[in-house]
């Protein structure tokens, strides 16, 4: 029925979370809680020992969307038939996996809700760069890029910056943190 269904919409919007990547060998979130391996919350962070895990786990699924063991279920196949027809009109996604990534209509398509495993952002200033999994081997949180650039010049020699004559001095302000994906109960600030 959802076949037949799909033939024949010209319009067609998918909501989707982890059991379309399962057969491209992710875990669905229900598997990780419940081999108590991981959770995807920022409270993960108030312990040591679960921040390393999590950092473990995204490098590894990092790993195996590089790797060429990752590939489009027949799903994402589907999905990218629909989008190659102009039929797909959006992929909502509650998965970080990246899978669409390799199907390129099917990645045009696709809004990821929780971010991408492939990025790592800024929870103060939500700068985004590409994930690099050296800065997450332990439990450690890297400072942000963009950040630290933004302290050096405000801890510069004091500068004229408006025409009302405004002085910068040298006062500093907190770094952002880099985080892997996006980690729920977030909100955009670096409040650690």
């Amino acid at each position: 029925r959802v076949r037949e269904l799909l033939q024949s919409s010209r319009k067609v919007v998918v909501i989707s979370g982890a059991g379309i990547s399962a057969n491209a060998g992710f875990s669905t979130f229900q598997q990780m809680r419940k081999s108590r391996r991981v959770s995807f919350h920022r409270s993960l962070y108030s312990s040591s020992v679960e921040a390393t895990q999590f950092h473990s786990t995204v490098c590894s699924m990092f790993a195996r969307t590089k790797s060429d063991l990752c590939q489009p279920t027949p799903f994402h196949k589907a999905m990218a038939t629909l989008a190659d027809d102009h039929r797909l009109l959006l992929h909502i996604t509650q998965n970080v996996d990246c899978v669409e990534q390799r199907l390129p209509d099917l990645d045009a398509k696709t809004i990821r809700l929780h971010g991408r495993v492939d990025q790592m952002r800024c929870q103060k200033c939500n700068w985004v760069g590409a994930f690099q999994p050296r800065l997450f081997q332990s439990d450690d949180l890297p400072n942000c890029p963009r950040c630290m650039e933004r302290n050096q010049a405000r801890v510069s020699p004091r500068q004229v910056l408006t025409w009302r004559i405004r002085i910068r001095g040298s006062s500093k302000f907190r770094e952002g943190s880099l985080y892997p994906i996006s980690l729920q109960n977030t909100f955009g600030k670096d409040d650690s």
